[in-house]
């Protein structure tokens, strides 16, 4: 198993950012919301991308888009601009993982130091609550991980991950008989 900023644990979010999720986000304002967003997007691109980075980075949003290049900077913009939420950052809210100490899959963890959209906890307390969980703080610069200079180390770290357990399975089936 896979998880790249996957909530886990504890009440998410918090304060006035939960407060604007149920305002901005509830069954009726949620389409309103993207549609604002995809104007603003076509009428100031890097504007609109810049606000966006805000809210999922915690670095300043002018040092996230000086890392990426401008083929990111627009893949990015596209992806945000194609983005609809639905009901999905209220099912966020109440999510609940319950006991992490169930899971027995191998599972590799991958999270930003500076994730803006939610605290690194979330990550460490899966890697600490997973039996041999394998825990990769990545350097990228916000959220969004595939749009960052570092997506390719991240894609060769789960490659490797899948790789070894794929080694690890076939080894396992052989010892106990069966043909590989």
């Amino acid at each position: 198993m896979i998880l790249q900023n996957a909530i886990t644990e504890g009440r998410y979010p918090t304060g006035l950012t939960r407060l604007g999720a149920y305002l901005l986000f509830n069954r009726v304002a949620e389409r309103w919301v993207w549609s604002g967003f995809r104007a603003f997007g076509r009428i100031a691109p890097r504007a609109a991308l810049k606000r966006m980075l805000g809210s999922l980075s915690s670095l300043p949003p002018e040092r996230v888009l000086a890392a990426m290049s401008q083929d990111r900077q627009d893949a990015a913009l596209a992806f945000l601009l194609a983005c609809r939420s639905g009901s999905g950052f209220l099912h966020d809210i109440h999510h609940r993982c319950g006991d992490l100490g169930r899971i027995t899959a191998p599972t590799f963890i991958i999270e930003s130091k500076y994730d803006g959209s939610k605290d690194p906890s979330h990550a460490t307390y899966a890697a600490a609550h997973i039996a041999d969980a394998e825990l990769f703080l990545s350097p990228a610069e916000s959220h969004l991980l595939w749009f960052s200079v570092h997506d390719d180390a991240i894609r060769e770290k789960m490659r490797a991950f899948l790789q070894s357990w794929c080694r690890s399975a076939i080894h396992y089936l052989g010892s106990i008989g069966l043909p590989v």
